[in-house]
């Protein structure tokens, strides 16, 4: 496809590249099939180990429409999107992941959400994870106010709306005007961190459930597996997320965000008592005395699953156990 270099691109998709060279080619092809053909494609590589860099250069020269960039040093998703929303062209900015896909009129459906009378200021639409499409029976079209979109990307009543940056559409202008950007000291949770901050500067938000993006799990992401260092961030990123809650003033919001806050703690400790070794306990010793300073208002809570109170209670008994057991 060869677009016009005096065309101005009506949206910029970004897509961070690290150690993908095995998905980057399958994840521009379907960027570059939209039916929307006026866009600008934006590869930022973060120094990948593989060959994922020389992928992205020959995808380049198949099509105009992409750029490659490559960062100086191993940064992290949150600063290779900056890097890409810096180089960004277009009116509208949508993020991809390098092992995603989206369906080729994913573009066009979410510009007509976007454009369709109200001026709306972020455009959501649904998604599929591992093929199988998020729907419930709270999916229907709407839109929504700056506070009910933010409780809803916090997960209020099993919304699936969510905090990804992947299945939204965002106005350049409004990151720059609002100097939202993505934390580049966050490796876990930034998007929901992003979402939260940019929601607040927005008036309307309008959501279509129709998956059109492809979310596809990754068994060696940063959430899952063995707890380490980068893992643990999570905690922190966390104080920063519920500060962005605050500003919206909402018991309800704070409440769902404190309680995501504290499954964090819970699905750490679950995942270090499935793995020995003496680092599991260091971090099982730091999270332990939160997991008792929580669990009363985590199982008063009315945002808490039954699942996940009868997990904390397990837990408490079952560390110490653990941690005095050989091997």
């Amino acid at each position: 496809m060869e677009l016009k270099r005096k065309e101005t691109p009506i949206v910029s998709v970004i897509i961070p590249v690290y150690n993908v060279e095995c998905y980057v080619e399958r994840c521009v092809q379907s960027v570059c099939s939209q039916t929307v053909e006026n866009i600008q494609i934006i590869l930022v590589d973060d120094c990948s180990e593989d060959k994922s860099a020389k992928r992205c250069e020959e995808l380049m020269k198949k099509d105009s429409r992409i750029g490659f960039y490559q960062q100086e040093r191993n940064k992290g998703v949150s600063a290779a999107r900056n890097r890409g929303i810096l180089a960004a062209k277009g009116k509208y900015i949508l993020f991809v992941d390098a092992d995603d896909q989206i369906d080729n009129d994913m573009i066009e459906t979410l510009l007509f959400i976007m454009e369709d009378g109200q001026q709306v200021d972020l455009a959501i639409c649904g998604y599929y994870i591992d093929n199988r499409p998020q729907l419930n029976k709270c999916s229907i079209r709407k839109k929504m106010s700056r506070l009910e979109a933010a409780k809803e990307i916090a997960g209020f009543k099993g919304s699936l709306v969510k905090g990804y940056a992947v299945n939204k559409l965002f106005k350049r202008e409004m990151i720059l005007e609002n100097k939202v950007w993505f934390d580049e000291n966050t490796f876990i949770c930034e998007d929901l961190l992003f979402c939260l901050q940019y929601v607040s500067c927005s008036q309307v938000i309008s959501y279509d459930p129709i998956p059109k993006y492809h979310y596809i799990t990754n068994e060696g992401s940063a959430m899952h597996g063995r707890v380490n260092v980068k893992r643990m961030s999570v905690l922190e990123t966390y104080s920063k997320i519920l500060k962005a809650g605050h500003q919206y003033e909402d018991v309800i919001l704070d409440e769902l965000l404190r309680v995501s806050y504290w499954n964090h703690y819970v699905s750490l400790l679950k995942d270090i008592v499935r793995t020995p070794g003496r680092k599991q306990i260091e971090f099982g010793d730091r999270i332990y005395p939160n997991i008792k300073h929580i669990i009363k208002p985590f199982l008063k809570s009315k945002f808490t699953t039954l699942k996940r109170k009868i997990l904390i209670s397990g837990l408490l008994v079952v560390y110490p156990i653990w941690r005095i057991l050989p091997g």
